[in-house]
């Protein structure tokens, strides 16, 4: 059999032109040289297989040529000669890190070239020298003679002495953009006559994370295992990465509601010897992609192929934005908390029960219309019931905010204002004509499952104007809505969002509604008076029995 030479070496650029996905870098080099203002030292950093050695072999080949410039210009500097390579030394600084070995490379840069201009010395991994080696290395790259010119690698910057940084020129070489490697990787297809499809080339490149060497070392072994004709399932197979179809099902059956397939496709997916902890971290990138797919100006900060792109853009569209970011939050709980549960399978499947159930804790709010013969919800108790549903299946609200003072401190309450809802519906209000109203007349129980969705939304805006609106369920007459207030200030606030409140309305109920604010002054009048430590600490002690033990065993005592 002949020496098989692996696409990492076969291909491996041997101008500045051919580097790619660093074109800061090798502009900035052309441009030193044909200025003549290269320096002395260089360092090179970066992730491991994006050109750092590669472009340190061109910059040494190409200043020992006899005339640089005319070599950049012609593009002409491809191929090492005997008497340049001669010029060339490669330390590895992974096995050859202790101070002998340095000081055995100074003492050959006392001795000028014998063919050329300079002497490069390309020092790979240098941050693995030792601190010893690293001291003998200062003075000879501070003061070099000047046909001297040393070129250093590695992947920790971080490990190398800020005396040695400070000497040097620093270039940052960046990870490779996937559409620059599945570029790259079509154009080895093209010269090996090698069969492919572009989604196989996307997926090999984002296995490799920004590294042309690891790419190139992937798919050399997918075109042997697929014989020279890559197709996205092979790849997707032998790379043990889910295919985008899979994804693309669920997600369609999460949104629909099918519990049963959902699981019988997350059974499969198991079956195949995929981790149910990467199933979820795949498929919640799969709810990103469509995200940013949802909208035009972010869709082309997808990583993927232009056929995976268009699917993502057609999903993303036909779910939704909240749906899409209430899926995320729940991904996002089961990562945080997944370190403590000892049942990853049982916890993945409940997190897919929660995301195929959103659409139904969404609609809660509108039981009331759907279901007509039942009790009407009239009573805050019953709104909580719900939107304590809701909270907890789409993880998407915040707590109400308590009550304040006047002088902004925050109060238990002893006593809470009733209003008379029926006292203030006898009122005229001048206000009722600011909306023009409908020939349509909308039904209390309608409009209660309205009031409920339209607060429910202004509680994660404005909690001041859902505190207001929480306090009671007004009553519709002919399509005119009186809500009653117990002061001037939550008067005026709400005058303020006059407009926003009856066009929130009017979009749940599709009729046109009046809107007039009630003073209530016998409400006003009532004071409410903050509770003393005493009080308070009987009012905690009757929610939480154990607090009266914490006292006894520890013997504490209340700052009356």
């Amino acid at each position: 059999m002949q020496n098989f030479l692996v696409s990492s070496r076969k291909y491996r650029p041997q101008t500045f032109e051919s580097v790619v996905g660093q074109q800061h870098i090798t502009t900035t080099l052309q441009n030193a040289i044909k200025a003549n203002k290269l320096a002395q030292a260089f360092l090179f950093c970066g992730p491991r297989g994006v050109g750092k050695t590669t472009c340190a072999r061109i910059l040494a080949k190409i200043i020992n040529m006899p005339d640089p410039i005319a070599a950049l210009a012609s593009g002409e500097y491809g191929v090492f000669d005997q008497e340049t390579a001669l010029n060339v030394f490669e330390l590895d600084a992974a096995s050859n890190n202790s101070v002998d070995d340095i000081r055995s490379l100074v003492e050959q840069v006392r001795f000028a070239p014998q063919v050329g201009t300079h002497k490069v010395y390309i020092i790979d991994e240098v941050h693995m020298l030792s601190t010893a080696a690293f001291n003998a290395f200062l003075k000879t790259l501070e003061e070099p003679p000047p046909y001297a010119i040393f070129i250093l690698a590695t992947t920790e910057k971080h490990k190398i002495l800020p005396t040695i940084l400070s000497r040097c020129q620093i270039f940052e070489f960046n990870r490779i953009k996937t559409d620059d490697i599945a570029r790259h990787l079509a154009e080895i297809c093209e010269k090996e006559n090698i069969a492919f499809e572009p989604d196989a080339l996307f997926a090999i490149a984002q296995k490799a994370d920004g590294g042309l060497r690891d790419a190139l070392s992937v798919f050399d072994q997918m075109v042997s295992f697929t014989n020279a004709n890559l197709t996205y399932a092979a790849v997707a197979e032998n790379l043990s990465i889910i295919d985008f179809d899979t994804y693309y099902t669920i997600t369609q059956s999460l949104h629909t509601g099918k519990l049963p397939e959902v699981l019988l496709q997350f059974s499969k997916v198991v079956q195949r010897g995929f981790e149910p902890l990467n199933f979820l971290v795949g498929i919640a990138e799969h709810f990103r992609n469509l995200l940013l797919a949802s909208k035009p100006q972010t869709a082309v900060l997808l990583e993927t192929s232009d056929n995976i792109r268009q699917k993502c853009v057609e999903q993303g569209s036909q779910i939704g934005v909240e749906w899409l970011l209430a899926t995320l939050n729940v991904c996002n709980q089961f990562e945080v908390n997944h370190r403590n549960v000892k049942n990853i399978r049982f916890h993945v499947e409940l997190a897919l029960m929660k995301i195929c159930y959103l659409n139904a804790a969404y609609l809660l709010s509108e039981l009331p219309q759907a279901q007509p013969e039942k009790k009407k919800l009239t009573t805050n108790s019953t709104q909580n019931a719900v939107q304590e549903v809701v909270q907890e299946v789409a993880v998407s609200y915040t707590p109400q905010p308590a009550a304040k003072n006047a002088a902004g401190s925050y109060l238990l309450q002893k006593n809470k204002v009733e209003p008379n809802i029926n006292a203030v519906a006898q009122q005229s209000s001048p206000e009722l004509a600011a909306v023009p109203l409908s020939t349509e007349k909308a039904t209390q129980a309608n409009f209660e499952a309205a009031w409920y969705t339209f607060s429910a939304q202004v509680k994660e805006r404005k909690p001041s104007i859902y505190a207001i609106l929480n306090r009671q369920i007004p009553q519709i007459t002919d399509n005119c809505i009186e809500i009653e207030v117990v002061n001037t200030v939550e008067k005026a606030l709400l005058d303020e969002h006059r407009a926003e409140i009856a066009e929130g309305l009017k979009a749940k109920l599709n009729v046109a509604v009046g809107l007039g604010f009630v003073l209530n002054e016998a409400a006003q009048s009532q004071q409410v008076e903050p509770l003393k430590p005493n009080d308070i600490y009987k009012e905690m002690a009757l929610q939480n029995p154990d607090l009266i033990a914490l006292q006894k065993t520890f013997g504490l005592g209340i700052d009356w």
